[in-house]
């Protein structure tokens, strides 16, 4: 632990150096984020007999994911607010997007089924400010 202090008020503040910085988190969940998005894109085009419904409907969708996963990427700018913010909902989105093609595909069979349990330990790993990856 690393003890910073202040020069004009005095007063000290510990900084706890194994603590994972919200940026890196958020860099790390954003690129999770892609892999989520691209991956059943793939895995669509290269599967046709799996698929329940049309692709106009799959690409739809895939392109709204798309579209909050790249504007949510582009928030890092507006400051650490909106950081926590796109990580406590990007989660929930993600875990809609991969129901939502879990329902498209057809249910258990498939490669959906890995990438929800990849979704979910990821998130819980990489969005952990104590045990993130680091």
């Amino acid at each position: 632990m690393i003890v910073a202090s202040s020069r004009a008020s005095g007063d000290s503040v510990e900084i706890n150096q194994s603590l994972v910085p919200l940026r890196d988190r958020f860099k790390s969940t954003t690129w999770l984020r892609m892999i989520l998005w691209l991956l059943p894109i793939v895995f669509w085009i290269s599967s046709p007999g799996s698929r329940t419904t049309t692709p106009a409907t799959f690409y739809r969708t895939a392109a709204l994911y798309g579209g909050l996963v790249i504007a949510s990427a582009l928030l890092v700018v507006l400051g650490t607010n909106a950081i926590r913010s796109v990580l406590r909902v990007g989660s929930l989105i993600d875990g809609i997007w991969l129901v939502w093609v879990f329902y498209l595909e057809g249910g258990m069979h498939g490669y959906i089924p890995y990438l929800l349990l990849m979704q979910i330990t990821a998130t819980t790993l990489l969005s952990s400010f104590r045990s993130g990856s680091k």
